[in-house]
């Protein structure tokens, strides 16, 4: 018996003992009421075949859609309209954890874990340029960015970023997400202020999945290593999922885990929290994100290993791009900056106020620590070390009296002991910013290694003095190609 016999005898079985009743109650009616009983038959016949109908429907309809996957087909991007978009953003962030450094004064190789604890908070606007799904170029306007981090017994340190600083853009460069102010280079504290654990730039990309058959999208590795700025992802499993919709917005849950691979170190996080999309030309866009990260992230060559749990709070709303050019940007500006080549983009102002110098480099050079007495930045390129740089505050000389390069040499033979081969080369010159410079090339080797120093004495005529050794492994040689000179053509000395 096929389907549509079976709902017709279904429903005639359930309507024949209604008319069974309705016969009996007609023979004990009088003559008068003949009319109403018949009435009242036509009323329960057409209701036998409405059910009839209204049961052959239903087994002919088609399986009902998941509601998750309903707001995820509302809700998801269509890519062939996005081209762009501008918003206004409000961004805070707090974080609390460990970083982990050698114990002071153990020589057995124990690690101490010191608290940190930050709070941030940034308020721009934005545009954003696409092509196919892809992010090509972001131009901001920051008109709040600031941040306090203790750590450890350390007081507060509070960053900001300067006002000519403020309007910057984000560019990829080959192996990440790089962000650089338009009118001079961002100093290495303004680059860690504006360093966060989420690109909010592309956050719009959690909603480019498509959903499975409970309405859950797993995100794939290639949106999750732009997403957390990583250089590599090995095991990922984050999913986001449609909850409901209130108020013509859609609330998601997003969770899962990652572990990835940035600066050379492994990095493992787990992630919870929830977002809201809403609708505009191009199908969806998120205007707000609270989510917790816990990551715990192995040393590398430039940060010490730390584990941080970091809340992190998004407001985002689309805005015109007549209010995107009050900020200075238009997309036709940003559209040409990939094509635009810059090389200042790529600098570094480097301030080491304890140590007493400030100067100009490739944004390769990081900067790990900063004293009174010392100061070490390292380059680091393609998880390399190229070089490291050990920057000396020296005794200042009475005003007017200098070291002469004879004198320097001797030093270095005297300090580098059995480790030095040859002096390639020695001179004597001034800086552009008026600085004497002596400035020495030696070859040597440590345990069997080759080695190439470059001692560098800076100094002016009130006695100031600073010394500068950057150590560079035989293979790399080649790649420093005299790096040290962009360094001390601008290096400027600080008052204490």
């Amino acid at each position: 018996m096929d389907k549509n016999s079976f709902a017709f005898e279904h429903s005639v079985d359930r309507i024949l003992p209604l008319l069974q009743r309705s016969r009996s109650a007609r023979d004990c009616t009088a003559k008068d009421g003949d009319q109403k009983s018949s009435g009242r038959r036509r009323f329960i016949i057409a209701l036998g075949a409405g059910t009839m109908a209204a049961v052959t429907a239903e087994l002919h309809a088609p399986a009902a859609e998941p509601a998750g996957n309903a707001i995820h087909r509302r809700y998801m991007i269509d890519w062939s309209k996005r081209s762009s978009l501008a918003t206004k953003n409000r961004l805070s962030m707090e974080l609390e954890g460990t970083i982990s450094r050698p114990a002071v004064g153990d020589e057995g190789g124990s690690v101490e874990a010191i608290e940190i604890r930050s709070k941030s908070d940034f308020q721009f606007a934005e545009g954003s340029v696409w092509e196919q799904g892809k992010l090509v170029a972001v131009g901001r306007r920051y008109s709040l960015a600031e941040a306090d981090t203790s750590i450890g017994r350390m007081a507060t340190r509070s960053s900001t970023l300067r006002a000519d600083r403020r309007r910057t853009a984000l560019l990829f460069d080959g192996r990440q997400w790089s962000e650089f102010a338009t009118q001079a280079p961002l100093s290495n504290e303004e680059l860690e202020l504006l360093h966060t654990p989420l690109f909010v730039s592309a956050v719009d990309q959690l909603l480019q999945h498509a959903p499975s058959a409970d309405g859950s999208a797993k995100l794939s590795a290639e949106v999750l290593k732009e997403l957390f700025l990583l250089q590599e992802i090995r095991e990922h499993d984050v999913t986001v999922t449609p909850q409901t919709v209130k108020n013509g917005a859609a609330i998601y849950a997003v969770d899962g885990k990652l572990v990835g691979v940035t600066q050379g170190a492994l990095t493992q996080l787990v992630l919870s929290g929830k977002l809201n999309a809403k609708t505009n030309e191009s199908g969806g866009y998120i205007s707000w994100i609270d989510i917790k990260l816990e990551e715990k992230r192995q040393e590398s060559f430039v940060e010490p290993a730390f584990t941080v749990t970091a809340r992190i709070r998004l407001l985002r709303e689309e805005i015109s791009e007549k209010e995107l050019r009050r900020a200075g940007w238009s997309m036709e500006r940003l559209a040409a900056l990939p094509q635009a080549a810059d090389p200042m983009r790529w600098l570094v102002e480097i301030h080491a106020p304890a140590c007493g110098f400030k100067c100009i480099a490739d944004r390769g050079w990081r900067m790990l620590f900063d004293n009174a007495e010392q100061a070490v930045l390292r380059w680091v390129e393609n998880e390399e070390v190229i070089a490291q740089c050990d920057a000396s505050r020296m005794p200042s000389l009475e005003p007017g009296m200098q070291l002469t390069l004879e004198a320097f040499q001797a030093e270095i033979e005297r300090a580098a002991g059995d480790t030095l081969q040859q002096i390639l080369q020695a001179e004597e010159k001034l800086t552009a910013n008026g600085l004497r410079l002596l400035r020495c090339i030696v070859d040597g080797e440590i345990d069997g290694i080759p080695m190439q120093w470059v001692y560098c004495h800076l100094s002016d005529d009130t006695g100031r003095r600073l010394l500068l050794v950057f150590t560079v492994a035989g293979t790399h040689t080649d790649r420093f190609a005299a790096a040290d000179e962009q360094v001390t053509t601008n290096l400027q000395l600080l008052s204490p």
